[in-house]
């Protein structure tokens, strides 16, 4: 083998040592973003039923006090784009 093809095998050697720690570098990272990605959507659908819930009790509250006197069919609704169930 000459010097040349040794500095090309050391050099592919350091290459692939590189890519290696790069893709997991890489994995780490993607790891963290889908917890991060996880912990955003739990946000997401606790608010949107803390949102429905006041919203079912606000209704609640105007039907009892007699300023509402029909609730709209809004349960399809809420059912389909959060947890609220009636």
């Amino acid at each position: 083998m000459t010097d040349n093809e040794n500095e090309v095998t050391v050099n592919a050697g350091q290459l692939l040592i590189q890519l290696q720690k790069d893709m997991n570098e890489q994995k780490k990272f993607n790891q963290l973003l889908v917890v991060r990605l996880d912990q955003q959507q739990e946000y997401i659908d606790n608010k949107q039923e803390e949102r429905n819930q006041k919203l079912m009790e606000s209704l609640q509250t105007l039907q009892e006090e007699g300023k509402l006197k029909y609730i709209p069919n809004i349960f399809p609704t809420i059912h389909k784009f959060g947890k609220f169930s009636p």
